[in-house]
């Protein structure tokens, strides 16, 4: 999956990458599939404007969280020989930084209920301030196990999470109809991660800041850059809400997030493993090299389908499965999906600089991205209105990916050309599955009608497209001499699952004999 040295092989395999790419994507793939049934229980007892009232709150805490994140975890990860004062102190501080995050935004709530004209976000505030309190006490030591590519805790602690979600808030929202479901289920979640840390990795904390010193040395300026990020990502949706209204952010919130879910839940089974692998390989220039190409091929290889092919399907999945209140968020899935997917090709210099060191350069590139994007899209909004703002969206997002590509020749000296060329044969094979998925979509509705067989049509494009993209991709590749690439590492995993089924076919065949000779 990524390219490891000979030298680094013993604390660092394929296996181990494989193993924990595999907890998170089993993790994953619970947790999508349990968001994703929540999301259209909520869709369909809530309104657009109980989402953007909801959003209103949740962007202006995001913002301020971010504004004093102290991202203590990443310098654990990142530290090469943590201290057990070390994780007492980052406990502390987390403690007390959630604490003065919770009496800021409880000075805040009414100021803001004046901004929107809504007392309604009064108590959503100070309830959500409670939940940043119980947050701030989630145990430190999980950070070792994922240091360690231990990633079943991951599993563990976003399953419990999205399960006391969804039995929360789709509970409420079928008993009541109010947005406090989905207050309700974020605050119960935040509850349950706390609790399940304790129980993964025992840990009896005490109030302590010795050792901080060499923490804050690695992330403060990985704490500004995550605050200037958020503030890059949220700050549309509180100009939304202030100038179109809350149900206009409703439902711009809830297509962002659907635009966003096939590429990241598609893709974060190996993203989430990169910043450990990249830690280990920071020392060997030709290996890092490597690994960071052969996981961006990969990345790419499986968001770029999952991004477009969402958008390619967006004004028909939207009205049968959202219903038609939601019509807004279809041109939202439209445009933002295949821009997501191609951010990829940039999503993986997050955790390269951090592996690195350079949280001060990552700042920097967050900062300059902030500066173009804020006027951008103030821009956008105000000459186009919401369609406006999405165009502008886009053109920052692509203008981003190649600014982190630039970025990226600097830190391993890996040129933008040799980034781009990894990720040929996925490009061509995506347009291929776009051309083929539109002429199938025209050819269903030349042949039986626009509103006829809607669920039909649906699976016929999803699943046309789907082999087309296949089809094209491993064609293109044996037509190029079967290189080094996302295609090989496909088929060495699939290899490795299928012999994991004969083996244990196998042991449970010595089990059943064993068994009769027994008897």
């Amino acid at each position: 999956m990524v390219a490891i040295s000979a030298r680094t092989a013993h604390p660092l395999s394929k296996n181990s990458i494989a193993i924990g790419a595999a907890w998170i994507g089993v993790s994953r793939l619970v947790v999508a599939s349990l968001g994703f049934l929540n999301m259209l229980i909520l869709a369909r007892m809530l309104t657009p404007e109980d989402f953007g009232l909801v959003a209103v709150a949740t962007a202006i805490i995001a913002v301020l969280t971010s504004m004093t994140e102290l991202s203590l975890a990443s310098a654990l990860i990142h530290h090469r020989d943590p201290s057990e004062d070390q994780f007492h102190a980052a406990w502390t501080l987390s403690l007390a930084r959630a604490c003065l995050l919770a009496l800021l935004l409880s000075l805040l709530a009414y100021p803001v209920s004046l901004s929107y004209g809504d007392g309604r976000l009064i108590p959503i505030l100070l309830v959500l301030s409670c939940s940043i309190v119980i947050s701030g006490l989630r145990n430190p030591m999980l950070a070792m196990m994922q240091r360690q590519l231990v990633f079943w805790q991951e599993f563990v602690t976003s399953s419990s999470r999205a399960l006391a979600t969804i039995l929360v808030s789709s509970g409420i929202a079928i008993c009541f109809r109010s947005y406090w479901a989905l207050i309700a289920g974020a605050v119960v979640a935040n509850f349950i991660d706390v609790v399940a840390s304790y129980l993964i990795q025992p840990f009896r904390p005490k109030f302590r800041i010795k050792g901080s010193r060499s923490l804050f040395s690695f992330s403060v300026w990985l704490s500004l850059g995550q605050a200037v990020s958020t503030l890059n990502w949220r700050f549309d949706q509180i100009i939304i809400g202030y100038f179109l209204g809350k149900a206009a952010l409703g439902g711009y919130v809830l297509g962002s997030d659907l635009a966003a879910t096939p590429t990241r839940e598609a893709t974060n089974p190996l993203a989430g493993t990169l910043f450990p692998v990249f830690v280990r390989l920071r020392d060997e220039k030709a290996a890092l090299q490597r690994a960071y190409l052969s996981a961006q091929a990969m990345l790419c290889a499986i968001a770029f389908p999952a991004g477009f092919g969402f958008a390619l399907i967006a004004d028909q999945f939207v009205p049968l499965v959202l219903g038609e209140a939601w019509a807004g968020a279809t041109i939202v899935i439209q445009l933002l999906g295949g821009a997501i997917a191609l951010h990829t090709l940039s999503a993986t210099v997050q955790p390269l600089g951090l592996a690195l060191g350079q949280t001060r350069r990552l700042f920097h590139r967050d900062v300059a991205i902030l500066i173009v994007r804020l006027p951008v899209i103030v821009a956008g909004l105000w000459v186009g209105g919401l369609l406006g703002l999405l165009v502008a969206r886009v053109a920052v997002t692509l203008g981003g990916v190649v600014y982190n590509m630039v970025l990226v020749r600097e830190l391993i000296d890996t040129s933008v050309s040799r980034q781009f060329l990894v990720n040929l044969r996925t490009a061509l094979s995506t347009c291929t599955m776009i051309i083929v998925g539109l002429l199938t979509n025209l050819a269903f509705i030349t042949s039986v009608g626009h509103e006829s067989h809607v669920y039909a049509r649906l699976i016929a494009v999803v699943l046309v497209s789907a082999l087309a993209y296949v089809g094209s991709l491993f064609g293109v590749w044996r037509a190029t001499g079967s290189p080094a690439g996302p295609e090989r590492e496909i088929l060495r995993i699939l290899g490795a699952i299928a012999n994991r089924f004969r083996k244990m076919g196998k042991s449970s065949m010595i089990i059943k004999q064993s068994g009769e000779q027994y008897e």
